[in-house]
């Protein structure tokens, strides 16, 4: 009679660790879900943009790489805030037309933090199909998301 007893409360136990594990699967789930869809706060997008022309200005090369080695801690800074920053650059480019240095680095970082995910990769990895501004990679990355979105 023990026994049974014994077996049922250690089978009530194990069902018990189990919908708690099942409901904290779940929630960690909802919250990771939530994380991406992060919208930047004011704070985050003054450093954005303050970094942005801290990395934009002048160098003594032409060459956009270089300018990301002389400023590299601001660069990281703007790539480690993940994929907000795509959703705020993207809103930059619907914005204006400009096709400058800043909409490069902007296409630039949004490459680097899209990685994988990018469907547009930059000219000299795709001759076909890649970027070879800001502006066209804005509007190649927006054609893409329309094509796959329909």
């Amino acid at each position: 009679m023990k026994d049974v007893k014994l077996r049922k409360y250690v089978i009530g136990i194990l069902c018990l660790i189990t919908v708690c594990t099942i409901f904290f699967i779940r929630n960690h789930k909802v919250s990771t879900a939530t994380s991406s869809n992060h919208k930047l706060s004011q704070s985050e997008i003054n450093k954005i943009n303050t970094n942005l022309s801290i990395i934009l200005t002048p160098s003594k090369s032409s060459i956009p790489g270089d300018y990301i080695k002389e400023h590299q801690k601001e660069y990281d800074e703007i790539v480690q805030m993940g994929e907000p920053v795509v959703e705020y650059f993207l809103e930059q480019f619907k914005k204006d037309n400009e096709n400058g240095s800043n909409q490069w680095m902007m296409a630039w970082i949004c490459n680097e933090i899209l990685g994988d995910k990018n469907p547009i990769k930059i000219w000299e990895l795709d001759h076909k199909n890649g970027w070879d501004s800001g502006r066209d990679w804005y509007e190649k990355y927006i054609s893409s998301k329309k094509i796959k979105i329909d």
